[in-house]
């Protein structure tokens, strides 16, 4: 789950007193909850391109924030960007080994090529 806007304290299971979150607090207890970690850019837009990527933003054309308004955009998403669902669809994974799910999806991914778009 990506959320725009959001601060480390800015959640009620990360001790914000004046917010309540009891849906992802419901996630941070059941699931994982990552404390250390790195966004790339302070803004939604390159944010997102690269986490649905792996690339860095202005790599797959999202310098900054992508807006309607072609007069104060910063960029497109590249339409002949590669998304990590795009180059995992089709794998053979069983839902039921996660350990087994992480080495056999990087093993059977494309090589890199050394840029995040297709050739």
């Amino acid at each position: 789950i990506l959320v725009d806007d959001l601060g480390y304290g800015d959640l009620s299971c990360y001790g914000a007193p004046d917010l309540k979150s009891p849906h992802i607090d419901q996630l941070a207890s059941e699931g994982q909850r990552w404390t250390n970690f790195y966004a790339n850019c302070p803004v939604c837009s390159p944010t997102r391109a690269s986490v649905i990527t792996g690339c860095y933003p202005d790599r797959v054309g999202v310098p900054g924030v992508i807006r309607t308004n072609d007069a104060n955009s910063w960029g497109y998403f590249s339409p002949i960007a590669e998304t990590l669902p795009e180059l995992m669809s089709g794998l053979e994974v069983s839902p039921s080994a996660p350990q087994q799910r992480t080495s056999t999806a990087v093993s059977t991914l494309p090589p890199h090529t050394g840029s995040c778009c297709r050739h």
